[in-house]
């Protein structure tokens, strides 16, 4: 008979925890080696990444929840250039192509 705590199998219980901590460790490993390797300047929206794969990271575990992120900060882009002017175009009623028996050269 195997011990029970928290209604669940205290093998199934000490896994759980393992699995735990080795995500939180390989969570700190990452932040660690992206503060070092990153330029300063980039660090927020590196971290903001960072968070976006906790999230879904957190989504395995059972009481994990994925939450909404706020949305990555876009570049600014050079002005827009104004956009074309609508263009008429008038064609002429002549013909363009003549029946070939009346008076077209060949």
């Amino acid at each position: 008979m195997s011990a029970v705590l928290f209604g669940a199998p205290l093998g199934v219980l000490i896994l759980s925890v393992a699995i735990t901590l080795a995500m939180l460790c390989v969570v700190a490993v990452v932040v660690v080696v992206l503060a070092r390797r990153v330029p300063p300047s980039d660090l927020p929206q590196t971290y903001l990444g960072v968070s976006y794969i906790l999230s879904a990271l957190a989504g395995f575990l059972p009481w994990g929840k994925t939450s909404a992120q706020p949305p990555l900060p876009q570049a600014s882009s050079p002005a827009a250039e104004p956009a074309p002017t609508p263009t008429v175009l008038v064609m002429q009623s002549d013909p363009v192509l003549r029946p070939a028996g009346q008076g077209a050269e060949r």
